[in-house]
């Protein structure tokens, strides 16, 4: 079932001053064993099988963002034999579909320091590939406590022995052992699964979105606009789908865009080029028609991939333009196809050179990051820039020197779930040097992320559970890839 159920086995050994028997008269009670687990807040023996309980878990979420109450049942199996004694445990959760095993089997043995005994127990599991380093890094820590609790109920003493499987000249370290098919990987790197954990969120919240809809964005983000007490069942007064400039509010999205338009210099007259995903479900597109701060251009083109945004940006125009005298006299053309300019496009695509516009404005808000690759669409813009034209961009990338080497793992994943293609990875310098080699002049790159994540994750968070998760991942990002949102301009020159 590789590679979307994976199987772990866990290894935690412990030796503890005392006697077998002493040591199984607490892990064969069963109250007595669960009430060591730090998660357990209820234990709830089946009258009609004294081996089965209900048991309830307290667990938090990643970075401890939120918590929530886990149930679940197990089989208590106690087991003694010639050589040990312990209790064999078979779990049977609720969400068996995304963790269909869970096996537990905890032996008691005697070594050969006199007085000593070694607590081993194995867990055996499967589960959805997303959720394993999740489901791996609370088990372990919560069965290294239970073990801890356990010492310390033997020996009467807060004194803790440790010993390692891997390696005896590191006492300080529990013991602990996460087993591959293929290998060993050790489960004490919290940062490694930090970034590990980071790396399957970001894959299962992309997922999750890509399988709700074919186009990866969809229309979630009406969700976000939606403003507090308004009715979910009506449309909310603006669609933006950008990260928002959260040093203006309570209008963050509106002024971030606002904030590129100021960037661009934008003159009435202007021809505007509104590039790809930017425009969303036309928001900007209506911003450029109706706002009373911006100037008025005399042609607005628009470009999205997305099946959904192209129609219903197409709506959303047409409306406007039959109710707004002054938005009914610029041009507005709408082109559905993607925002870089393929060898099999048609001459109808904005870029294409045998396409005759040209634009004295090209805007690209949150968008460019995703292109494939934001080069080539930088080196397009510029062919169709008139001289002295501009582009605007709010856009990712990271800090000085670029994300750190040994996480690149992150942007591996991003480019294979269509986040981000690697080489759109670059740090501000380099951003800076490539609108330079391609001619651009007069680059100002404005670096505005103080104002952006910190907002936009407090925003999420409030938005319930998923949210809530993509707002982590956000916070992962910023961390440890630092990664920057940018205003970036430039100029065609006159020659």
């Amino acid at each position: 079932m590789w590679p979307f159920f994976l199987e772990r086995t866990i290894l935690t050994r412990k030796r503890i001053r005392g006697s077998i028997a002493g040591v199984c008269e607490i892990v064969q009670n069963t109250e007595s064993w669960c009430s060591l687990h730090p998660l357990v807040t209820k234990i709830e023996q089946d009258p009609a099988n004294p081996r089965r309980y209900k048991i309830t878990d307290r667990l938090h979420g990643p970075m401890h963002l939120w918590e929530y109450d886990n149930s679940f049942h197990a089989v208590f199996e106690p087991k003694n034999d010639e050589h040990d004694r312990g209790v064999n445990v078979s779990v049977q959760l609720a969400q068996s579909f995304l963790f269909p095993k869970l096996e537990n089997k905890l032996r008691v043995m005697d070594t050969e320091e006199p007085g000593v005994v070694e607590v081993l127990e194995t867990v055996e599991l499967r589960a959805f590939c997303i959720l394993i380093p999740y489901i791996t890094s609370n088990l372990t820590k919560s069965h290294n406590a239970s073990m801890d609790k356990l010492a310390e109920k033997i020996e009467g003493i807060l004194w803790l022995c440790r010993y390692m499987i891997c390696s005896h000249s590191m006492p300080q370290k529990r013991s602990q052992l996460i087993h591959l098919h293929n290998g060993r990987l050790h489960a004490d790197m919290p940062e490694a699964l930090t970034l590990v954990l980071a790396l399957f969120l970001t894959l299962g919240f992309i997922v999750f979105f890509r399988v709700a809809s074919r186009d990866p964005y969809g229309l979630y983000h009406l969700t976000l606009n939606r403003e507090p007490g308004e009715d979910p069942n009506f449309t909310p007064k603006t669609e933006w789908l950008n990260q928002g400039y959260w040093k203006v509010s309570p209008t963050p999205f509106t002024a971030l865009a606002l904030k590129l338009v100021e960037a661009a210099k934008l003159k009435g007259g202007d021809r505007v080029l509104d590039s790809d995903v930017g425009h969303g479900t036309g928001e900007s597109l209506i911003m450029f028609l109706t706002d009373p701060a911006v100037p008025r251009p005399s042609r607005l083109t628009g470009v999205t991939s997305l099946t959904s945004h192209y129609k219903r940006s197409k709506e959303r125009v047409s409306r406007v333009r039959a109710l707004n005298d002054e938005a009914a006299k610029v041009r507005v053309d709408l082109y559905h196809g993607d925002a870089i300019c393929r060898s099999t496009t048609p001459p109808t695509h904005p870029l294409h050179v045998l396409n005759a516009a040209k634009f004295d404005v090209i805007f690209a808000l949150d968008c460019a990051y995703h292109f494939n690759t934001r080069k080539e669409f930088l080196a397009q813009a510029h062919r169709k820039l008139t001289p002295e034209g501009r582009i605007v961009l709010g856009d990712l990338c990271f800090g000085t020197d670029g994300p750190p080497a040994q996480k690149t793992t992150l942007f591996r994943t991003a480019e294979i779930i269509g986040l981000m293609p690697k080489e759109n990875v670059v740090p501000t310098r380099e951003y800076i040097q490539i609108l330079e080699e391609l001619g651009y002049t007069d680059i100002v790159l404005e670096d505005i992320t103080a104002d952006v994540f910190p907002g936009l994750v407090n925003f999420l968070c409030a938005k319930g559970f998923l949210w809530r998760m993509y707002a982590n991942i956000i916070g992962w990002y910023r961390r440890i890839a630092h990664i920057r949102f940018v205003i970036v301009t430039g100029r065609k020159p006159l020659i």
